[in-house]
């Protein structure tokens, strides 16, 4: 009851004490206004005794009727245009604003004793890892140049050993063809050797049988020249 009310009291006003001597369920149900929670409205106060989460009212019954909440910052200046107490400064933050010199800010290095062995350290570390990753690549060449050796190695191999097989092919071939030509040759004399036979048998044939005609011939013509041919066969048979 002698809450925020209590500013407006004074010793000489009526009506300020008559506003403390009234009841503060009359008050409440003076100047009760809707109070919304969730989706229901209600305009009713039941005994002053209820509990609530959020109120409101309205600052001037004859002004604009905007509603002042309780929770705002600006309470009192725009409920009864009270402004809230200054705060006190920190001296050293009030100098600071006061000064209206330009604020720098200033990077000071630490001296550390042993920063010259650290740096010293680093730079060691730095160049050992430097050198085994050189030596690393250096590696890595080589394993790739004793591959592509390798690879060499084998392709010519290959290349030599396909370039022996053709010619060993070539070779067979050449021998092949030669034997088949040498075939042919010795077929074509065998032919002209057979045919010669063939001639050398029909003429021996014909002047065989020539011979026999003759003989006949002679048998009848002169028996004496007969015998004298078979004595010659016999003598030349008996040598």
């Amino acid at each position: 009851k002698k809450g925020a009310y209590d500013v407006f009291n004074e010793d000489d006003d009526k009506e300020a004490e008559q506003f403390m001597e009234t009841d503060i369920d009359q008050l409440l149900e003076k100047s009760s206004r809707k109070v919304t929670y969730g989706e229901s409205a209600s305009t009713t106060l039941a005994s002053g005794l209820g509990s609530f989460s959020k109120a409101s009212f309205v600052a001037s019954g004859d002004g604009d009727g905007k509603d002042v909440d309780l929770d705002d910052p600006e309470f009192w200046s725009k409920a009864v245009g009270l402004e809230a107490p200054p705060e006190e400064m920190d001296p050293t933050l009030a100098l600071i604003i006061g000064d209206g010199s330009k604020r720098n800010r200033k990077q000071v290095q630490a001296f550390d004793p042993q920063a010259e062995d650290i740096e010293a350290e680093r730079r060691r570390l730095e160049e050992i890892a430097m050198q085994k990753a050189e030596e690393e690549e250096e590696k890595e060449i080589a394993k790739l140049e004793k591959f592509l050796r390798k690879e060499a190695e084998r392709e010519e191999k290959e290349m030599k050993l396909k370039q022996k097989q053709e010619a060993l092919e070539l070779k067979q071939k050449l021998k092949e063809k030669r034997l088949a030509a040498i075939k042919d040759k010795l077929r074509q004399e065998s032919k002209v050797e057979s045919r010669r036979v063939k001639e050398v048998k029909v003429v021996y044939n014909e002047r065989k049988t020539d011979r026999k005609r003759m003989l006949k011939r002679a048998e009848h013509e002169d028996p004496v020249f007969e015998r004298v041919k078979q004595a010659w066969d016999t003598s030349q048979r008996n040598r």
